[in-house]
């Protein structure tokens, strides 16, 4: 077994928080470079469709963290732990940061409240850290296709490449909660848990779909239609509810 620390009844493994930590204190400022753009070469339909879309992604990667630290610390998570997860949500509001940057790049407005964050802040309101980064991966998820859609919808520039770079630190974010958060889940029964995967796998199913709604037209202007994003989300989901829920997947 790899070493780790037991907790009522759970195995809290160190190493692998240790590695996480160390692989965000080696992120740090990664993106530091980035204050302005040129801007881009897009059609004025296009342009209106991206500021919309984008101003809403904005304000979900502006949160704080408040509520998913506090939870980590009413869980007695490690130390290391939550270094990493501090960096983590420091990364998410560098993406806030630079999504700033685009809309200013495209002239568009900040937005400071929508629906769909109201939702899901209130989803994340229970102060348990399963909760919290369960409802944290569903937009995670969802934000794998949308960013990879736009990174592949655009001409090469300066604008592509912030979408690159997102999506990349994404997949980063992905496998960090898939490789630290299974450990806080064997306090569960085997039945439970099954409970928990169908309920988790619904709610991605319908964010993809609400947002492949919603957001359709900056989608369509990417090349992409509602139904591929949807397909595309859900094929990315079945790969981390299989790395969340399934034991003999965890890391090592």
């Amino acid at each position: 077994m790899v070493p780790g620390l037991h907790l009522l009844g759970v195995v809290l493994d160190s190493s692998i928080d240790e590695r996480w930590q160390a692989t965000f204190e080696a992120r740090v400022g990664q993106h530091a470079q980035l204050r302005a753009l040129a801007v881009p070469r897009l059609d004025a339909r296009t342009a209106r469709h991206l500021r919309r879309s984008l101003a809403v992604f904005q304000l979900g990667e502006s949160g704080d963290g408040t509520h998913l630290l506090e939870a980590a610390g009413l869980s007695m998570a490690g130390d290391q732990y939550l270094s990493a997860l501090k960096r983590f949500v420091a990364e998410e509001q560098e993406h806030a940061r630079m999504l700033a940057v685009v809309l200013e790049t495209l002239n568009g407005p900040l937005l400071s409240q929508h629906w769909s964050d109201r939702l899901f802040v209130l989803a994340r309101r229970a102060r348990s850290l399963v909760t919290e980064v369960l409802v944290l991966l569903v937009a995670e998820v969802v934000a794998l296709t949308y960013y990879a859609t736009l990174r592949d919808g655009l001409p090469i520039g300066g604008l592509r490449e912030v979408f690159a770079w997102i999506h990349d630190d994404e997949v980063v974010h992905v496998d960090f909660h898939c490789d630290t958060f299974p450990s806080h889940l064997d306090r569960f029964s085997a039945r439970t848990l099954s409970v928990v995967r169908i309920g988790w796998n619904t709610l991605v199913a319908g964010a993809a779909v609400g947002v492949a709604i919603s957001h359709g037209p900056a989608l369509r202007a990417m090349g992409t239609s509602r139904h591929d994003f949807v397909r595309r989300v859900l094929r990315d989901r079945d790969e981390v509810s299989g790395r969340l829920f399934d034991p003999a997947r965890r890391a090592t």
